[in-house]
């Protein structure tokens, strides 16, 4: 985790300088969701938010790709992802659940 907050303190420091025009922003993320599981009815989450967009590279939050084209009328991106939704039967406390 430490690593990677001074990797993107050092990408935030140096980008300016690597290309022309590049979109930086911090913010806060807050959401409220709703399980399937009756143990885990609401689930509430504040996250920090970071993105960072070169019009060649870009990384938003826990996406990060590349513009395979980027113009005034199309946008393809090739990206990987986190997606941290799973099911996990070991949470679920009624036997329909498992």
């Amino acid at each position: 985790m430490k690593y990677g907050l001074l990797f993107l303190l050092v990408l935030a420091c140096l980008t300016p300088f690597c290309a022309d025009s590049v979109d930086i922003s911090l913010g806060i993320n807050a959401a409220i969701s709703s399980s399937p599981y009756k143990a885990k009815r609401m689930c509430h989450q504040v996250l920090p938010t970071f993105s960072y967009d070169n019009d060649v590279w870009y990384i938003e939050n826990a996406e990060a790709g590349y513009y395979a084209i980027n113009d005034d009328t199309n946008e393809l991106k090739l990206k990987v992802y986190y997606d941290d939704q799973s099911y996990d039967s070991d949470d679920g406390h009624d036997a329909v659940m498992r």
